[in-house]
């Protein structure tokens, strides 16, 4: 018998507080040792946020779990998330 491996989830954390410029927002992401600074329109989804990170660190957004105050959902807009 041949048992599948679950994907392995891995957790990206924001490491500071999200900067918001007006109609944009960038974002610090911790992954492993590496950090790195994204920038997206306040009315990006969740979703579209994991696609930038995925073309980064090679992880499938469904392999993704965002972090912030709570786990973030895919429709949400970056500008609901925000304080």
């Amino acid at each position: 018998m041949v048992e599948q491996e679950e994907p392995n989830n891995e957790t990206l954390a924001g490491t500071k507080r999200p900067v918001d410029d007006g109609d944009e927002i960038s974002l610090k992401i911790g992954y492993k040792r590496d950090s790195m600074t994204v920038s997206l329109k306040l009315d990006s989804t969740v979703a579209e946020l994991k696609k930038l990170i995925e073309s980064h660190t090679k992880i499938p957004p469904d392999n993704q779990k965002l972090l912030y105050k709570g786990q973030l959902k895919d429709e949400q807009r970056l500008r609901d998330v925000r304080d």
